[in-house]
């Protein structure tokens, strides 16, 4: 079944260049329209019930978060593509939505392609669930930018909504990273820690080893030797490397 793909930019070679990669490098995709604005990606959405929907995050006359508000529900797939906004992209990731930096790469839209058809495969409705769309909504239009307090959890079997202040830490499981929860919840996500260094380090918590992020609030005390261990409120002791142990010391006095 061939996978219906809509693009929405408001720069013609944009859409131009990431349609010729769909068609050349992505099997059974076919793109059924190219829009360059708010008003004509509105109408075309309608007309063409796509399956998946590249949306640019930056138009004139409104932008891609403006046309997701325009649907009471979202029936389609969002990839987010947008040049470098450091807030936008930090708004997308925080509620585990997907999104492509421009200039387009060629292998990030086939892995793209390839992971939304996975998905579909284990079920034929895969779409992101609406509540994430909704908690993205929320976020890019709260006045001022806010710091981010919750963070959407993709697992196996649900979206789930932690508090930044409910973490521990996060450890690492070869590809996944495993979320520590006050409550002693565990929750296992297939994304590395890598990922989740990006979006947390920029607050309140400190990657301080290779297999382990920390919430520096979280630390009871630090104790000293030849490794240095920062002791966790539940108790668990997690090493400093040697290399962070300066910086933690200094964020961790503050």
């Amino acid at each position: 079944m061939l996978l219906k793909v809509l693009l929405v930019d408001d720069e013609v070679k944009s859409c131009e260049v990431l349609s010729k990669i769909l068609l050349n490098y992505c099997t059974d995709v076919t793109v059924v329209g190219m829009a360059y604005n708010v008003t004509e990606a509105y109408d075309l959405i309608l007309q063409t019930n796509p399956d998946l929907v590249f949306l640019d995050v930056q138009m004139p006359g409104g932008d891609g978060f403006s046309l997701l508000e325009k649907f009471d529900t979202i029936n389609f797939h969002i990839v987010f593509v947008t040049a470098f906004d450091q807030f936008a992209i930090k708004a997308i990731k925080f509620s585990a939505l997907d999104y492509l930096l421009k200039p387009v790469n060629i292998d990030e839209v086939i892995e793209t392609v390839n992971k939304f058809k996975k998905d579909r495969m284990i079920n034929e409705h895969a779409i992101k669930d609406h509540s994430l769309l909704q908690y993205l909504l929320k976020n890019v239009n709260y006045p001022g930018k806010k710091i981010w307090d919750t963070i959407a959890l993709p697992t196996a079997q649900a979206i789930l909504y932690v508090k930044l202040d409910e973490i521990i830490y996060v450890e690492a499981d070869n590809n996944y990273s495993v979320f520590h929860l006050e409550n002693k919840e565990k929750i296992m996500v297939s994304y590395t820690l890598k990922t989740y260094e990006e979006l947390l380090c920029e607050q309140h918590f400190m990657r301080v080893h290779n297999s382990h992020i920390i919430n520096l609030h979280k630390v009871k005390k630090f104790i000293r030797g030849k490794n240095g261990y920062a002791e966790m409120s539940n108790g668990k002791q997690i090493e400093v490397s040697p290399r962070k142990k300066d910086e933690f010391l200094g964020k961790y006095g503050n």
